[in-house]
This record gives structure tokens, sequence and C-alpha cells, in this order.
């Protein structure tokens, strides 16, 4: 019997939302104990750290452990992937053998077989969950897939695929290097595969069931079958004092698979619950003001709230309708309590792209919840503007040096740089008549000698 009846949170949840390496999962982090911080932090890459959301909870209930709660994922590895996989392979064999009426027999399946195996090791994170099966596993999907291809007679169709594609596409566009010939190819596989009815797609969800069979024994290497709460949780106990590293290893990694790292346990889920011990300096600002007090404490008196930590806007793989369509679901799906939006003081590659998107979504936001901007990354903006008062010759050895800035005039710069980060989407607000107030926070999350200490008390995120 579970020893936890209901893990489904009941807390007031602030949602984060920024652009993908623009420290969303850093900043969630904060509240956190200083040992259960040191764990959530291995899962804090460069980049594309987060791949599904997550909620933080953090609780006065936890001290000595956290606790990670999840649903399982029926399909971490879903049709549309496995028909994408299979698509993309088939196409790129009737471009390089379509160019002739019949290829050496075999060659089309031997070319099949090269194509899915390049498909499968690709280190985009969102085609990346193959990665968690086993040799001998990948090459029995690869040799199922070229069954699958040959049992059809797929290769009869290369010829005529190949020509009637080159020949409805603009002179431009039908070169064989073509990403948009190549899309063609696809297209048209597709409607070959539909036009043969209902068979090729059922052998191919035949494959897809014993992937995902495959796919949640990995995930029960990590959580026990047993451990599952009355509302349907898989849950797993960290304890602080003896962590279990191969769980941590597992669940927090930062999903760099561009840098060799692993993908996180979290693409096996649906839903992502995390209880975390709470930092006593966080306890007590709540508890010092009436009003946070009042508001974040669970039934049993106990300060509680959750950080609603999601996918960064603009990862590699994402259009601009997918990440306004995202923004938009982040905006107006779920009961969140504040919106805080992450956008950084400095150094963020896309800030014009994120700063259109959010003048377009607040333009007729109307959901009347307290918002905030926070501003990390400020020691970066700090060093650009002092760099900017050094009187430099790029061609010389020797360097001028200018008046070292106060922190009033650094304080002033931080803040000239809120207003400006923070107009255009406020001024998007008030033209549609919506009367929502966006406030700035700048917050030190990193500190070194170099900081000013009066600016330390100024920004530092426990003052505000």
């Amino acid at each position: 019997m579970s020893i936890y009846r209901n893990l489904q949170p009941h807390v007031h949840v602030l949602k984060l939302t920024g652009g993908t390496g623009d420290g969303k999962t850093e900043i969630a982090t904060v509240f956190a104990s200083k040992d259960a911080r040191n764990v959530l932090l291995k899962g804090v890459g460069r980049t594309n750290s987060t791949l599904k959301e997550r909620l933080l909870v953090y609780s006065e209930e936890y001290t000595d452990k956290l606790l990670v709660a999840v649903k399982l994922n029926m399909e971490p590895y879903d049709k549309l992937s496995l028909s994408d996989l299979f698509v993309s392979s088939v196409a790129k064999v009737v471009r390089s053998q379509g160019k002739v009426v019949a290829s050496i027999v075999g060659r089309d399946e031997e070319e099949l077989e090269k194509y899915l195996i390049q498909e499968m090791q690709a280190k985009n994170n969102a085609k990346a969950v193959l990665s968690f099966l086993k040799e001998e596993q990948k090459t029995k999907i690869v040799s199922d897939l070229v069954d699958i291809y040959h049992s059809y007679h797929m290769s009869e169709y290369n010829y005529e695929i190949y020509n009637s594609v080159r020949n409805n596409l603009p002179e431009g566009e039908a070169k064989d290097n073509s990403t948009k010939f190549l899309s063609a190819l696809k297209n048209e596989v597709e409607r070959m595969i539909d036009i043969q009815g209902k068979k090729i797609r059922e052998s191919l969800w035949e494959v897809l069931a014993e992937i995902n069979q495959w796919l949640h024994e990995v995930f029960f290497e990590y959580f026990s079958k047993s451990d599952i709460s009355e509302d349907g949780y898989y849950y797993k106990e960290i304890y602080l004092d003896n962590p279990d590293e191969a769980f941590i290893d597992a669940m927090f990694t930062a999903n760099d698979i561009q840098n060799g790292q692993r993908l996180s346990l979290e693409v096996f889920c649906n839903d992502i619950v995390i209880y975390i011990p709470v930092s006593q300096a966080i306890t007590r600002i709540i508890r010092s003001n009436g009003k946070t007090n009042a508001v974040f404490k669970d039934n049993r008196d106990k300060v509680a709230f959750g950080i609603f930590d999601t996918r960064g806007l603009f990862h590699a793989e994402n259009t601009e309708d997918d990440n306004a369509d995202y923004l938009s679901d982040l905006l107006y799906q779920g009961d969140a309590d504040a919106l805080l939006m992450v956008v950084p003081l400095f150094g963020d590659s896309n800030e014009k792209k994120i700063q259109e998107l959010y003048k377009t979504a607040f333009a007729t936001y109307s959901k009347q919840i307290p918002a905030f901007m926070i501003h990390n990354k400020v020691d970066l903006f700090v060093d650009s503007i002092r760099k900017d008062n050094y009187m430099d010759d790029p061609l010389s050895m020797d360097m001028e040096l200018g008046p070292e800035l106060s922190s009033k005039e650094i304080v002033s710069a931080i803040s000239a740089r809120e207003q400006e980060l923070r107009e255009e989407i406020q001024n998007a607000q008030t033209k549609s008549r919506q009367n929502l107030k966006i406030k700035s926070l700048s917050c030190y999350l990193k500190r070194d000698g170099s900081i000013l200490l009066s600016l330390i008390h100024i920004s530092e995120p426990t003052r505000h």
C-alpha cells in the first residue's frame, strides 16, 4: 500500500516563461534549501535544459528529502515520431534511387537501413528518446522497418514519386540537395502510404508498441511499480543526507545531447511534480508579511507554493508559429496565480524575437493576475556598462581608465534598461485598453568579488 495518498498539489502557482537558455530553471531553484538546490542545479544546462514542464512545490513539509512524483507517459515515443522516422528515411531513399526506373536489387533496402540509423542517431533532443534503448533493440527497429518497406513493395514507387515531385516544383527548388525538394518527397511518401490503406500504419504501430514497452522498462529501472500514490503518481524519495546519485543523474541531467549528455527521465513523463524543502530565508520573508503569510500556506499552516518551470521558447527545432502557439498556451492554460517572465538584462540572443512575441500576446491578454519581468544576468549587464566606460585603444597596449561608476549610476542604468525591456509590452497592453501592470525585478543569481556590496543588497532575490 502506498505511503502517499494524494500527490496532486494544491498550492498557489507562479508560472515561469522565457527563452531557452535564459535561466528559468536556475531562477526556479532559488527558493530551495541549500542541499536541495545542489541537486536541482544538476538539471540546469547552458541551453535546451527543460524538455517537459514541471511543477516545483516548495514546502515546509519537507526538510530532509525531495519527493519526485510523475505520471507515466504511455507513449514516450509517439506515432508522429515513428512516422516521421520512417517517412523521412524512405524519402531519402526515393531521392537517391528514384532517378532511374529500376535500381539494383536490394540497393534501396540497404539505403533505407543507412538512413534509418542516421535518423535514430540524431542529436536533436526531441528525437533522441531512442537513445535510451540498447543497441540490439535499435537494430531490431531498423530491421522491422526495412521489412515493412519490403513487404509493401514500396521501392516500386521510387521513380514515380521522384519525377512527380521534380516536375511539380519550380526549377530552382527541384534540386536533390534542396530542403524543399526533400520536404515535398516526404509529403508524397505520406500520400503513397495513405493510398495503400491502414495495413502499413498498423504494421508501424506494432513496431511502436514494442518500442514503448522497452522504454517503459527503462523507466521502471528508476521508479518502482509499487511506489505509486492513490492518485496515480509514481514517486521517488531523494534523501539529502544519502542521495540516490544514479537517480539524480538520470532525472536531473541538463538534456544537452549536443555535448554528449543523456536525456532526462522527464521524457517518460506526462506530469512532473517535485516537492522540495523551502529555504528558511524564504520562509521568514513569507511569514513576515501579512499578505504572503495568508496566501502561501497549505491546509496545515505550513509555507507552500509552486513554481511552474516551462520549456524555453525558441528551441532549435521550433518554428515561429510553434513559439507563438506555445506562449499562448502558457499564458492562457492552467490556473497560475502570477506570471514571471524571465528577461535577461543582457546577452539574450533571442531578445528581439521574444519581445515581439510578448508584445503580440499581451496586446490581447486580459487575465488579471500579477505579472513580473525577472531580469537576471545583471552581472553581464554591469560588466558591459563598465567596459563602455573605458577609453581603450584596441591597437595599443595602454588603456586609459575612466572614472569608476558608482552604485547609484549602475542602479540608474539598470532601471533604464528595465524600462526599455518592459515598455513595448506594457504599451501593447495600454493600447488595447487592458490594465495589467507589469513590474520589473532585477536580481543577481551568481555573485563574485567584483560586485559592489551595495548592489548585492539592492539586487539579491530574497530582498524582494
